[in-house]
């Protein structure tokens, strides 16, 4: 199970495109399956679809293989994924595996991720990280 704070169903800083962020907690919330998670995510696939959107995870992470499971049925199914990290561990990997986009700030981060996983599109809200680190890394800042 998802430990799940809130779904806000249509965002447009937390990733490329309109987004659907769901919010994670270690605290109890609303406890859903990946699949239960997923269903209510379709429900705003119309308007994700407008302009390259998707659904980015943000918060808490407690449980890597439910919300690992959670993003690779996204990923099967065309919805494009995004998490917003604090840190990067090699637990993670499990989810990285299922994520186009990541949003991270520390640069000592970006550089691991992206050696193992390169397909990934990072995004920052750090506007201290040079220019030429954004570009050589194609770093986009939100």
């Amino acid at each position: 199970m998802i430990n799940i704070k809130e779904i806000n169903p249509i965002t447009e800083n937390n990733g490329p495109g309109i987004r659907v962020e769901v919010v994670l907690t270690k605290d109890i919330g609303i406890s859903l399956t990946p699949n239960e998670v997923v269903d209510r995510i379709r429900k705003f696939r119309p308007y994700i679809e407008l302009n390259g959107g998707g659904v980015t995870f943000v918060g808490d992470i407690c449980n890597i293989e439910e919300l690992a499971s959670t993003c690779m049925i996204c990923h099967k199914a065309g919805i494009n994924t995004c998490i917003e990290l604090n840190k990067y561990i090699k637990e993670y990997d499990l989810i990285l595996k299922y994520v186009d986009v990541i949003i991270i700030n520390e640069i000592m981060y970006i550089k691991e991720i992206l050696s193992k996983f390169s397909n990934i599109k990072i995004y920052t809200r750090n506007n201290e990280i040079s220019y030429e680190l954004l570009k050589k890394y194609n770093i986009k800042i939100i």
